[in-house]
């Protein structure tokens, strides 16, 4: 939009909410005629142009392929897995500014980045074949006063292969590694917790959602079987008829966005009879009506 500066001063303010829409051009000339409003006694009462001391211009985002929130910032990851970007400190009412120069690069160990997740006051960074966790607030809209530093490794034991798979529990951080399902807890410490659902390792999670009403977090598989897990006995068990491409949990209750496009919502507490002749016996499905 146009702006202009007072005669002899060095801030520049909003005086027109005119957009230029023509055909591409190497520059755009304002004629700002004098008049009584955008006289220098009245444009001082406008809104300031932003970059105004310093700050620095606002950019579009890079292209990426994983995005998460981390103390009042967006991060995320680069499409060449390699790279994070993170945006400026993001205030009420506005929207997220990034800027080219807010970029970390990663170290080349444990392969690419998959996902990321606050974790404390840390922001975990899920390689292929390690973890790295990172803190700090960052710089301000200037760029200055930058206190973020490297990466540093938590552990090369265990990465995530699958950026679905990872979901915030009181505990800690599921996610499913290259040797199963792990849990990285609050003081850093890693748990093997998916003994019992290994013979389902070799399909994709195309969602996972915390249900903290029934202490449980449920991992939908690309086969239509959901792994749940109950964090407070520490025990899992599987529900069918879950084909779907995203689930949410809205206020304790779950929805899917299920394979056809329909958005299908759990009916708590209710279960449907599935009758099967097997040994002239029947059995009860144990999978959730949705």
């Amino acid at each position: 939009f146009p702006v202009t500066i007072n005669c002899n001063g060095s801030i520049f303010y909003k005086v027109s909410t005119t957009v230029y829409n023509g055909a591409p051009v190497a520059g755009y000339t304002i004629n700002d005629a004098t008049t009584s409003a955008t006289a220098d006694a009245a444009i001082i009462y406008l809104e300031p142009l932003y970059t105004n001391g310093g700050i620095l211009d606002n950019d579009a985002a890079y292209p990426c392929s994983y995005v998460t929130t981390y103390r009042n910032r967006l991060f995320t990851i680069m499409t060449d897995g390699y790279t994070l970007q993170y945006s400026k400190r993001v205030g009420n009412g506005e929207p997220v500014n990034f800027s080219g120069d807010f970029i970390i690069e990663l170290d080349a160990k444990g392969g690419k980045a998959v996902a990321l997740a606050s974790l404390g006051d840390s922001l975990i960074i899920f390689k292929e074949n390690a973890i790295f966790a990172m803190n700090g607030e960052g710089p301000n809209e200037a760029g200055e006063q930058d206190d973020y530093r490297a990466p540093y490794l938590l552990t090369a034991d265990a990465g995530c292969i699958d950026k679905n798979s990872l979901v915030e529990i009181p505990e800690g951080l599921v996610f499913k590694s290259r040797k199963g399902i792990y849990l990285l807890k609050s003081n850093f410490g890693l748990q093997y917790i998916g003994d019992s659902v290994e013979a389902y390792n070799s399909y994709t999670v195309v969602s996972a959602t915390l249900l903290s009403k029934y202490n449980q977090a449920r991992l939908i598989l690309e086969n239509g079987v959901a792994l749940v897990y109950d964090y407070y006995v520490n025990r899992w068990s599987t529900f069918t008829n879950y084909s779907a491409v995203d689930s949410i949990d809205i206020n304790g209750d779950y929805y899917l966005l299920s394979t056809n496009g329909q958005v299908r919502h759990e009916t708590p507490n209710l279960y449907y009879r599935d009758w099967e002749t097997d040994r002239k016996s029947t059995r009860l499905n144990s999978s959730h009506r949705l």
